[in-house]
């Protein structure tokens, strides 16, 4: 429906966003545009972008809004899919949040106002240290083309991964579906599930089953980010009732939503893995639980595949066994790359506190493409005695590094404690 241009306004010394209409002769788009521009222009909440004016310009409407320096939250996706890095509760708070509160203002209104598309490219995440920082955007006004839209007599109603199940038609309908605050917040629901899983819902689907018979799965521990897995029932439990598939059995608040999801009431006991101090007697019987325990070890494979570049490259981060363990005693395994992602192999070594990722790609012009279209807050160099590299900090505990020279295809990504990252051996 229309274009986004970066610009400068000079007297006021402040960076915007205009919003121009495509050049059409339907005068019900226009009109749209311009009820587009006036409902924005009513609305005022940290968390959505603001309209600070609008109007015609040789015959095409137009408005100005504040410029969002920064990505979205799909960017941050595809870098933390790729990297094999799941969000955990507290960052699911972080981004999602001010989503809700702003979903939530939205169907306070006296004339409330529903989205219809709430999705990962519609949330803008600035490059700003602050926390719940995230904004907003496209009630249309989208910083992307709107394009894979499905539409009814030619008006946007979302976007089809985050559709609700209600916004199907079927051959019972005496109208067309309309969306609501409920679809809304399903939306909502389904990026915190892709956030904690790191999948999107709508890819175990064919288009049959996710308009008409959608199933939500069970959450497995496995499926989840290790500070998370404790977790799996509680998020579990609240993941079923968002997105359950009548809107009046789910929750009726975004914020009340996002809080219990991330808020468990209670934190699981861990059984402790600690030995403690034993008879002498008991000793002479646990000999043969050491010996199996080192053959364990001992029996494990070499790493092969496509994982066997990395770790001939990177064996002091990956370690020499599959399975076995890397850098500060990180447990490291291979992790499954899908079929369109742009990286040959990868490994995955994690503890519940920390996480590194390390990423082969098929060339160093693969890798260029990944992290143009990955940016992150702020970058910087690093020489070391092997390698020079960027280091690019995507989060306050998300770092990516980017080595020089011969291997230029590959990426190290490490979530965990900043003063902890400076240690890693990259190069």
């Amino acid at each position: 429906m229309g274009r986004v241009y970066y610009a400068r306004q000079k007297d006021l010394e402040r960076d915007v966003a205009i919003k121009v209409i495509k050049a059409t002769p339907n005068p019900d788009a226009r009109e749209r545009f311009r009820a587009e521009m006036r409902r924005m222009s009513h609305l005022s909440h940290s968390a959505i972008v603001p309209v600070y004016t609008g109007g015609t310009t040789e015959g095409l409407p137009y408005f100005v809004m504040r410029y969002v320096e920064g990505g979205t939250l799909y960017d941050v996706l595809k870098v933390r899919k790729a990297a094999g890095l799941h969000f955990d509760l507290a960052e699911v708070a972080i981004y999602l949040e001010p989503i809700a509160q702003a979903l939530d203002y939205l169907a306070s209104l006296p004339t409330p106002v529903v989205h219809r598309d709430v999705k990962p490219a519609n949330i803008l995440v600035p490059d700003d240290p602050r926390p719940s920082a995230t904004v907003l955007t496209d009630f249309g006004i989208a910083l992307y083309e709107e394009d894979n839209r499905i539409t009814s007599e030619g008006m946007r109603v979302g976007t089809d991964a985050y559709l609700a199940p209600e916004l199907y038609p079927t051959s019972l309908s005496a109208k067309a579906p309309s969306a609501t605050a409920a679809s809304d917040r399903y939306a909502l629901a389904l990026i915190a599930l892709e956030m904690l899983t790191l999948e999107n819902l709508r890819e175990h689907y064919n288009q049959q089953q996710w308009a008409h018979s959608r199933l939500i799965p069970e959450i497995t521990a496995q499926d989840l980010g290790p500070r998370n897995q404790d977790f799996a029932e509680h998020i579990n439990t609240v993941l079923h009732k968002a997105l359950a598939e009548n809107p009046a059995r789910r929750y009726t608040s975004a914020q009340e939503f996002i809080e219990e999801l991330t808020t468990p009431t209670a934190t699981p006991r861990r059984k402790s893995t600690a030995r403690k101090w034993l008879p002498a007697a008991m000793v002479l019987g646990l000999c043969g639980i050491g010996v199996a325990g080192a053959w364990n070890y001992l029996a494990k494979e070499d790493w092969s595949g496509p994982q066997k570049e990395i770790a001939a490259e990177y064996p002091q981060i990956v370690g020499e066994k599959e399975g076995g363990t890397g850098w500060e005693g990180l447990k490291c395994n291979p992790q499954e790359v899908a079929a369109e992602a742009p990286m040959e192999a990868s490994i995955s070594c994690s503890s519940p506190r920390q996480q590194i990722s390390v990423l082969e790609f098929a060339s160093s012009d693969a890798r260029s493409d990944f992290k143009k279209a990955s940016p992150g807050r702020g970058s910087a160099r690093k020489e070391g005695d092997r390698c020079s590299l960027e280091v690019v900090a995507y989060a306050d505990d998300l770092t990516g590094f980017y080595p020089d020279g011969k291997h230029s295809n590959f990426v190290i990504f490490y979530r965990g404690e900043l003063e902890s990252a400076a240690e890693i051996p990259a190069c």
